[in-house]
């Protein structure tokens, strides 16, 4: 919403020099602005992660997941939430916020399913869609 804010009054900036330094009227000018703003001018909606669990002990789940908007290279202006559930269906927990392209989910209890999902969000408060769940059980214990 921040960007598409900036991005209406950069126009109406141009707008006023364009009938300042032209002979372009501010009628004609107006309908353009009118037509521009009615159009979607904000950003393309962020990818959704595709992620992985992975159960290595009884108390730990590696997860991974992609960033298709960087080739999957970690970038300071795109985080990740990641959210943990019993089950698909939820509720779903805020477990971390990340920049980094995988996590530990440590401390775990054992023989026990956990579910996950991640999105991607930027400074400008833009939501990503939210991935694939991924659901892995932990190892019993021995």
């Amino acid at each position: 919403m921040k960007k598409t804010k900036q991005v209406i009054f950069s126009l109406l900036i141009v707008s006023v020099l364009l009938i300042s330094l032209t002979s372009v009227s501010a009628f004609n000018l107006v309908d353009w602005l009118k037509s521009l703003i009615s159009k979607d001018v904000s950003l393309s909606p962020l990818p959704a992660p595709v992620l992985t669990a992975t159960p290595v002990s009884s108390s730990q789940i590696d997860l991974r997941w992609t960033n298709a908007l960087t080739g999957n290279k970690t970038n300071s202006s795109y985080a990740f939430q990641l959210s943990r559930a019993l089950s698909p269906a939820g509720p779903w927990t805020g477990i971390v916020g990340t920049t980094l392209l995988a996590w530990n989910d440590k401390g775990l209890s054992p023989d026990t399913n956990y579910c996950y999902r991640v999105r991607m969000y930027t400074r400008e408060d833009r939501n990503g869609t939210y991935s694939n769940i991924a659901c892995a059980r932990t190892f019993p214990l021995p």
